[in-house]
């Protein structure tokens, strides 16, 4: 929570177009970190990673779309 944290106000302190990439980037790594929980099946059940994962990457597509449009 607190390395989410600090990322939080980091991304506050930079331009907005490279804090969108950061968030966007971030989303993918925790797309990522679904993708090998669903394949291990550990943790969460399967419908859960794909959800989360499919809603990460979907969501880092709209932020890098956002972050451009402005």
């Amino acid at each position: 929570m607190l390395v989410m944290g600090a990322a939080a106000l980091l991304v506050l302190q930079l331009a907005p177009t490279v804090g969108g990439l950061l968030v966007a980037l971030a989303l993918l790594g925790h797309a990522a970190w679904d993708f090998y929980h669903h394949r291990a099946r550990r943790v969460v059940s399967r419908h859960l990673a794909e959800f989360c994962g499919v809603l990460d990457v979907l969501v880092a597509i709209l932020v890098v779309v956002v972050t451009f449009s402005s």
